[in-house]
């Protein structure tokens, strides 16, 4: 079975994909691109569900790995915080961050 290109498991290398993870949130803490942010809040109905999330807000559930980042939630046993405002940013710049940490641990 293949992996999703859109999926943090794409990266093989557990070290090489927190240099992913380390890459979306310096995005989201960097003010300059505040006005690219996908700001969502979070339903009652997701809150043990970052797959159900994902769909809603990318149209893919290969994004759940993003939610939890995001939502700060380590584990998926974990409740997302219902009612905040999470923000993501676009799957322009998800897919490119992949595929940019992807080629330099080649």
């Amino acid at each position: 079975m293949s992996v999703p290109r859109l999926s943090d498991m794409s990266i093989d290398d557990d070290i090489i994909r927190v240099e992913l993870y380390k890459a979306i949130l310096g995005y989201l803490n960097n003010a300059a691109n505040i006005d690219n942010f996908i700001v969502y809040e979070v339903k009652e109905d997701e809150e043990t569900r970052p797959d159900l999330l994902s769909y809603r807000v990318f149209k893919t559930s290969d994004l759940s790995w993003l939610v939890m980042l995001v939502a700060g939630v380590d584990d998926s046993f974990d409740s997302l915080p219902v009612g905040y405002e999470l923000e993501f940013p676009p799957v322009a710049i998800i897919r490119s961050m992949i595929r940019e940490v992807r080629n330099n641990a080649s």
